[in-house]
């Protein structure tokens, strides 16, 4: 039994994101290809006497030690599991909350493959990412190593192989966006399910440029800020300009590091309070 654990959980973006219809339980469809990103929290897991969470980091206020993802998770394990000892959790949380980044999602699918390990479940990935669902519909894709095609409730996963190494920039307004908020927004212009042969044929590129973010419209609504920051970020040549997710964080890919470096300078001095981060995604 491995009594300490320590992982990096990574913000993802949505490179496209379409909203397919609308379930009988009030949740959306959707299909979308996920990218992780070099951005990440630090999340620490360790045998304790008594179960305890510390949360320290740039956005640590943003996460409430009494309400968090890492709760129902591990009541979970304890019921199902008979799980006999206490888990003590530190989180450095550099990842914006309600970004559309998936900070939350990331964090608790390496909990859950922290419990895994420490309790010497041997749960396999598909065992893991079945669990994972009941706690959010962007946590099983955070148990592959690769990019990947998400489809429905997030259960139906296509790995996507194609070899890439990216700059990008993201910046994020000063506004948390709740994804319930903005598929409640959502003014049900569904879409049609792409086949997954022809994203798999697709470079990164190419797909960030064709397929929208069927959200972004919503989104703008409820923070206007965020049309401004796709249109600045136009300005600056990049290849391409989008919002991640439900927002508000938006991201572009840059193929020159002069011009993301000056991208990156014009917003920091534009908008001290945004945040504002150069990273990359590769497969």
């Amino acid at each position: 039994m491995l009594d300490y654990i320590k992982t990096f959980p990574s913000a993802k973006i949505n490179l496209f994101l379409k909203v397919l219809n609308k379930r009988n339980d009030g949740y959306h469809n959707i299909q979308s290809l996920l990218v992780k990103t070099d951005l990440s929290d630090v999340l620490e897991v360790e045998i304790s006497n008594s179960f305890q969470i510390e949360i320290y980091g740039e956005f640590s206020n943003c996460v409430n030690v009494d309400d968090n993802i890492f709760i129902p998770i591990f009541s979970f394990f304890k019921k199902n599991f008979n799980l006999d000892r206490q888990l003590k959790i530190k989180l450095q949380k550099n990842i914006p909350v309600g970004a559309g980044l998936g900070g939350g999602s990331a964090d608790g699918a390496e909990f859950i493959k922290a419990i895994n390990k420490i309790f010497n479940l041997n749960l396999n990935k598909k065992e893991l990412q079945k669990i994972s669902l009941q706690f959010g519909s962007d946590l099983p894709f955070f148990f592959e190593e690769k990019p990947a095609i998400i489809s429905m409730k997030g259960e139906e996963i296509t790995v996507y192989n194609k070899n890439f190494n990216l700059d990008i920039l993201i910046i994020k307004p000063s506004i948390n966006l709740a994804t319930k908020k903005v598929f409640e927004n959502f003014q049900n212009n569904f879409s049609s399910l792409i086949s997954s042969e022809k994203i798999l044929s697709k470079s990164v590129i190419d797909i960030s440029k064709e397929i929208d973010n069927d959200l972004t419209n919503s989104a703008i609504a409820i923070v206007p800020e965020i049309s401004q920051i796709l249109n600045e970020l136009k300005y600056f040549k990049c290849l391409v300009a989008k919002m991640s997710g439900s927002g508000s964080s938006c991201f572009a890919i840059f193929d020159n590091l002069s011009q993301i470096d000056e991208c990156e300078n014009f917003f920091k001095q534009k908008y001290q309070n945004y945040f504002i981060k150069k990273t990359k995604i590769h497969n």
